[in-house]
């Protein structure tokens, strides 16, 4: 799977998509819990939510936006067996959705770090109008 790191809501970037084959025949497994991030280059600049799987940017600040991607490994549970750890791509475009001051804007990768810093922006722009 893969996320753009300015493609959901200020620092989400979505949810990571699983499912679980023996639900089928077993409903009480079909509730997936307990997502973790186990490693990658992304480790600690990343989160994920362990109820729902949903990936936000934990250190903004962190970032290095000359690089063109991160990864992060992630691996969730069905209540009984954890899943194969899993490669999520998350990819840094050169132009970067930010919402700053309250509006959406899209600027050069180069110039997010100082909008991060000095005005508290935040990535994507997901229900901003």
């Amino acid at each position: 799977q893969s996320f753009r790191i300015d493609g959901g809501a200020c620092n989400v970037l979505g949810t990571v998509a699983g499912s679980d084959p023996d639900a089928a025949t077993r409903p009480e497994l079909a509730m997936l819990q307990n997502w973790k991030i186990l490693g990658g280059s992304g480790e600690g600049i990343f989160a994920v939510d362990p109820a729902t799987g949903s990936i936000s940017i934990a250190k903004p600040l962190d970032i290095d936006f000359t690089r063109t991607s991160y990864e992060i490994v992630v691996s969730v549970s069905d209540g009984l067996k954890s899943s194969e750890p899993q490669t999520v791509t998350i990819t840094i475009p050169g132009k970067i959705d930010v919402v700053h001051n309250g509006h959406a804007i899209n600027i050069a990768k180069k110039a997010v770090p100082a909008h991060l810093r000095e005005h508290g922006d935040c990535l994507g722009t997901v229900g901003i109008r």
